[in-house]
């Protein structure tokens, strides 16, 4: 009993590798965000996404649950969204942390910012 509690105690501090696929933006700062925005995670060290009107993608330089959005490269489309895609970007640039569940990843930072993606 002692044996599996102690490793319940150890899994449960391993962050969660996020499942494969995009998790989609509801809110920023718990203000929905109307504008359709995804993350994604397809390689360890990556995060890939569409923002608002380009996709995006970049390096994190260190691992899970730790985000850094470093090295953020996106296509220069334009939209009528265009301004829903800077407070985006503007957002995800400031992030420190990530919980990554199955279902949700919540970015949030220090000062108290933040941001939920849930599955589609």
């Amino acid at each position: 009993m002692f044996r599996f509690i102690a490793l319940m105690a150890l899994t449960a501090c391993v962050a969660v590798p996020p499942a494969p696929g995009q998790y989609r933006l509801v809110t920023i700062d718990g203000l929905a965000f109307a504008a359709r925005a995804t993350i994604g995670f397809p390689a360890p060290g990556q995060f890939a996404g569409s923002a608002p009107c380009n996709s995006y993608s970049g390096e994190m330089t260190s691992a899970l649950p730790t985000f850094s959005a470093a090295t953020l490269t996106s296509t220069e489309m334009a939209c009528d969204d265009l301004p829903d895609e800077s407070v985006f970007f503007t957002a995800l640039s400031t992030m420190t942390q990530a919980d990554v569940t199955a279902t949700m990843v919540s970015l949030s930072n220090s000062a108290g910012r933040s941001m939920v993606f849930v599955r589609p």
